[in-house]
């Protein structure tokens, strides 16, 4: 695959054009004149990567903290979802399930909708946003930011990055307050299924 082909940079200037609607062209021309989209499809081909990261994921999180040590271990199942047209606009659907070695266990679900190029989400504890880095010409990675809405001055990070093959995913997700980080959470899945409607 030619990385810097000519298909590679209109892919990137017509992502670009979503996330930087201000954006003006050499031409002048404005970068946002194409329309917003109206179907889920749509939102998959604007948002190629996050698409890819669509099905259920089984992993292990290791919370470390500041340091770098680990303070926890526990399993995890992640569905992510791009719901049919019929639940527009609130089209993203994701369900965390966490399965404790105490024998507790957490689910969290968290709903969205695409806007300014992004997933926006939110839940009763988070909301936050997620997009396809530009910048990777491999079309590996995803970013994330949520703040907790009980104290914005408590916010996270996260790099997301899925295989070529899309079978695995890592992420490294930083938690900080006011700037000072907190706590880390290292976390490795592997696909389960890209059908979700069983699970």
């Amino acid at each position: 695959m030619d990385e810097a082909g000519p298909d590679f940079f209109r892919r990137q200037l017509s992502r670009l054009a979503v996330a930087s609607p201000g954006l003006l062209l050499a031409n002048g021309a404005a970068a946002a004149d194409q329309a917003a989209p109206q179907t889920t499809q749509e939102v998959r081909e604007r948002l190629p990567v996050l698409a890819r990261h669509e099905g259920v994921w089984d992993g292990v999180f290791r919370r470390m903290d500041p340091a770098g040590v680990i303070q926890s271990e526990f399993n995890a199942r992640i569905i992510k979802r791009f719901l049919p047209d019929e639940y527009w606009p609130k089209i993203y659907h994701q369900t965390n399930m966490y399965e404790f070695k105490d024998g507790r266990r957490q689910v969290i679900d968290t709903k969205g909708e695409y806007r300014d190029g992004k997933i926006h989400f939110s839940s009763e504890r988070v909301t936050g946003w997620q997009l396809d880095d530009l910048s990777d010409p491999f079309n590996r990675t995803v970013f994330l930011y949520m703040v907790y809405n009980s104290d914005p001055d408590q916010y996270v990070y996260e790099l997301i990055n899925i295989s070529d093959d899309g079978k695995y995913r890592t992420r490294m997700t930083q938690f900080l307050k006011a700037g000072r980080t907190t706590g880390r959470t290292l976390i490795d899945e592997e696909l389960v299924s890209r059908d979700w409607s069983n699970y």
